[in-house]
């Protein structure tokens, strides 16, 4: 029985336990051994396992990494948290702190970050014992608005052409590009920008003359969002149009577009364009592009302020740009005869380019040779000298060779044949042939020999060869060069010399054949091992004349604390014990050195040592030079300070040791170009230095010795002269043009101009001439010219004596709105000479002497009441005070009445 109740009693307790366990979170009561010591891994876990991330500035985040394997000790759970940079982030609470949590046996680490500014940032999260994981986060400022400021005013009351504009986007950053688009009055946007651009600001162009203005902007790499601005309060001004020109085209092409040059750049127009006189229906835009079908025919086209003027022929500007040709590529084509080598004629044939073999005839063809050529730039074209350089066929000569031709066939139109331009061709290479070898020199033991090649024209090559010398039909090892001096193993042999062609010369031939005799030697010389001026602590060398003889003879050095005479010094007293080597080390740097030769006996490939020249003229050891500066001794003390050298500045050579007695050379550029007269401690910059390098040499002399070279000078300018001016501008008045402005030097080569009115630069308006408009009145105008590249600098200002005057108005006239005559219910308009539309004018209409009542604009519409007073029609222009046309003015225009007749109205004419 008690046993009954104990079983019962433990079952009880098991189905209470599965009931607890059954409602308990399965978490709370799953276990694992902790058996790991230490992360072996880090992993990605939130917000992304990815290794890239975006977020924006202001943006927090939380961050979280997964330390592997499972069961890790709480004790290795420890993890640090780094950023690469403090500029884009930080976190959020307490410098890298560190939150931990454990889910189903791993544990992981997390922390929360927010983004302060845009850019890129690698954050990092790392186990004490090492393994780590990141991520790249992007952080990205959120573009909320843009607006548009003008730069050249400070003020958007208003626009003109030519003011820059810049977009401030918000929050200010360099990651956005931008858009700019003009808009109309019905809200249609046209961009002003091929494309988005980096840059912010935007120089207004005539195309949005008369409208607003609006910019976009995107963001990208580490900024996004796009904005845009409000359409500006205020329109793009209109400038008026004073002028237009062909730009100096003379001569148009096909397929290439021609376009009026305005004056002001930036006014606005409208245009019509004409082949031969002839209208051409629904070409009106700013350009235009002929085509074949217009070949031969003249362009010109019509340019006004507007449409309706250019249909009332009012302001209207004429340009011509000349007849429409082809280029020759479109007709023809050229071609180069081959083989190309020296003394055999090219001939350069034009074809048809319809089927390259039929002889190009029609347009006048001129041809010319080079040598280089690089079109359009004369700097890097060089004329072919040989025979034929100005024909269809030329001859290459020697100095040719290895060099391509080309050959610039320029056709000029005729009559008939509208072809204008050039054709281009090019050949290979120009070859040549070696046709013969001839040597020159001595035949004796130690001689130099030459040889020299020519080829079929008789003239001598020098490049595209190999040499080989040979001693009988034996070649002489190293021996490859053009010259050669003969040994004493040469003695009684054959030498001669097989010149071969390479690259561009082909052939080879062997030349005549020296046979060597035995030489006398001339002389010995003590000199340093380098064979120059021996000096303290160097090593003595006795040096033969010829130098092969050294192996042949024997040596005796000699010393002495003096020299008077050979004999003397060449005792027996004086010989150096044991010195019979060709060099010799001294121990006295100042005492007397010199060496005796002895022919051997037997020896046959020298003849003997000549009376007198078995001993050297003793020598004592010089005191070397070590070194040389050169300094810009002006350029030191200019003012203001500046970096370049420039024509009349002195150059000062400092020597060393400073008590060394030397001799100076200086030069251009290298050791070939010693410049004359040259020979002082200083030397003054000239002309011909300019864009050249100079330096200094000295040599050592008296008991000095050995050369060194200077530091070298370079970036040598001209001195650049301050711009001046013998121009005038004198009572200038609105519409009369103020021309040939000067200034020294010639413009837009050595300087660039810019009008102003008043203290404010004239959008546009930066050539030499400049004609006063309305504007100007009461301005002083001034224009300012500014230097530009090293001839010139500065700028000079030239101002008007006086300010602008008013101009009287011109001739006004009546325009009918229906032909030559008018009658009741047409509009009359008093038209403003032309270049004066721009003048503030009142205006009263008059039927006969009175004044019509309240009609007091540039309009009238003729009504019965003027056919019953039977009177002419009058407008009467007055200017208004204080503006650019005198007030004491005032031009009458009228049309005259015509009574009826039959059934004809009355009309005015």
């Amino acid at each position: 029985m008690t046993r009954t109740k104990s079983v019962k009693a433990l079952i009880v307790v098991l189905m209470s336990a599965a009931l607890i366990i059954a409602f308990m979170p399965q978490m709370a009561f799953t276990s694992y051994a902790a058996t790991a010591k230490k992360a072996t891994s880090v992993t990605r876990s939130y917000p992304t396992t990815k290794a890239t991330y975006s977020m924006t500035v202001g943006q927090s985040k939380t961050f979280r990494v997964r330390l592997n394997p499972k069961n890790l000790a709480k004790a290795s759970k420890t993890t640090f948290w780094s950023l690469n940079t403090s500029k884009y982030a930080s976190l959020a609470k307490g410098k890298y702190s560190t939150k931990y949590k454990k889910v189903n046996g791993y544990w992981y680490a997390y922390t929360t970050l927010k983004a302060t500014k845009a850019g890129p940032v690698t954050i990092t999260a790392k186990s004490k014992y090492g393994p780590t994981a990141s991520w790249n986060v992007s952080v990205k400022k959120v573009l909320t608005d843009v607006t548009i400021s003008n730069e050249t005013t400070g003020s958007m009351t208003a626009i003109t052409v030519g003011d820059v504009l810049k977009a401030n986007i918000a929050p200010a950053t360099k990651y956005a590009k931008y858009t700019w688009y003009a808009v109309a009055a019905d809200g249609t946007k046209t961009a002003l920008t091929d494309e988005a651009q980096k840059d912010s600001s935007y120089k207004v162009t005539g195309a949005a003359a008369g409208k607003q203005i609006m910019v976009e902007a995107n963001g990208f790499t580490y900024a996004q969002g796009k904005v845009e601005s409000k359409a500006t309060t205020a329109k793009v001004a209109t400038v008026k149009l004073l002028g237009a020109a062909n730009g100096g085209v003379t001569s148009c092409t096909v397929g290439t577009a021609v376009s009026p040059v305005l004056n002001p750049v930036g006014a606005t127009a409208a245009y019509q364009w004409y082949l031969d006189g002839m209208i051409q229906v629904g070409q009106t835009g700013s350009s235009y592009t002929p085509i074949v079908a217009d070949l031969g025919k003249m362009v010109t086209c019509k340019v006004a302020a507007s449409e309706a003027d250019l249909l009332a022929g009012n302001g209207v500007y004429d340009v011509t740009f000349g007849t429409v040709n082809q280029e020759p590529s479109a007709v023809a084509t050229i071609s180069l005869s081959s083989p190309v080598s020296v003394g055999k004629s090219v001939t350069a044939s034009v074809l048809k380019a319809t089927d390259s073999k039929t002889a190009y005839t029609g347009a006048t063809v001129t041809y010319r040779w080079y040598t280089e050529y690089v079109a359009n730039d004369a700097t890097k074209q060089t004329a072919a000298t040989g025979s034929g350089n100005a024909t269809a066929t030329y001859t290459p000569v020697s100095a040719d060779t290895g060099k391509t031709l080309t050959c610039v066939a320029t056709f000029a139109p005729t009559a008939t044949v509208f072809v204008k331009g050039t054709l281009v061709a090019t050949t290979a290479a120009v070859t040549n042939t070696v046709k013969t070898a001839t040597l020159s020199g001595a035949k004796t033991v130690g001689s130099k020999l030459s040889v020299t090649a020519v080829d079929q024209s008789g003239a001598t090559l020098t490049t595209g060869l190999s040499y080989q010398w040979y001693s009988g039909s034996t070649p002489i090892s190293g021996a490859t060069s053009k010259d050669y001096t003969t040994t004493t193993a040469d003695y009684g042999n054959s030498i001669f010399c097989k010149v071969t062609g390479t690259g561009s010369v082909t052939g080879s031939d062997d030349s005549d054949v020296f046979t060597i005799t035995a030489a006398e030697i001339a002389g010995v010389s003590v000199k340093n091992t380098n064979d120059e001026t021996a000096c303290a602590g160097e090593v003595l060398k006795a040096v033969t004349d010829p130098a092969s003889a050294s192996d042949t003879v024997t040596y005796q050095w000699y010393k002495a604390s003096t020299y008077t005479t050979n004999t003397l010094f060449y005792a027996e007293g004086n010989k150096i014990k044991d010195a019979t080597s060709q060099t010799y080390t001294p121990t006295d740097s100042n005492a007397y050195y010199g060496v005796k030769i002895v022919l051997p006996t037997g020896v046959t490939a020298y003849s003997g040592i000549t009376s007198d020249k078995d001993v050297a003229t003793p020598v004592k050891p010089a005191i070397k030079v070590t070194g040389v500066t050169v300094e810009n001794t002006t350029m030191k003390t200019a003012a203001p300070a500046r970096t370049t050298n420039q024509v009349g500045d002195t150059l000062t050579a400092t020597k060393a040791p400073t008590d060394a007695t030397v001799t100076y050379q200086w030069y251009r550029d290298n050791d070939a170009n010693a410049i004359e007269s040259a020979t002082d401690a200083t030397y003054v910059l000239t002309a011909d230095d300019v864009n050249h390098s100079v330096y200094c040499k000295i040599t050592g002399t008296g008991s000095y010795a050995s050369t060194a070279k200077s530091n070298v000078i370079t970036n040598i300018v001209k001195v650049p002269t301050l711009l001046t001016t013998a121009s005038t501008i004198t009572d200038p008045k609105v519409g009369t043009a103020i021309t040939a402005v000067k200034f020294s030097g010639t413009w837009k080569t050595d300087y660039t101009l810019q009008w102003y009115r008043g203290n404010t630069a004239i959008a546009g308006e930066t050539g030499e001439t400049y004609t006063p408009v309305a504007a100007d009145y009461g301005q002083v105008l001034k224009v300012v010219a500014t230097a530009m590249g090293p001839t010139y600098s500065g700028t000079t200002t030239l101002q008007a004596n006086t300010t602008v005057a008013a101009v009287a108005l011109g001739t006004v006239t009546i325009a009918k709105s229906a032909g030559s005559n008018a009658v009741v219910g047409d509009t009359l308009t008093a038209k403003l000479a032309t270049g004066q539309e721009d003048a503030t004018v009142t205006y009263q209409w008059y039927r006969g002497t009175t004044a019509i009542a309240s009609v007091t604009s540039a309009t009238y519409t003729l009504t019965d009441a003027d056919v019953a007073a039977a009177a002419n029609i009058t407008v009467k222009v007055t200017p208004a005070a204080n503006t650019a046309y005198t007030a004491a003015t005032t031009v009458d225009a009228s049309v005259t009445f015509n009574a009826a007749a039959g059934s004809t109205p009355a009309y005015w004419k």
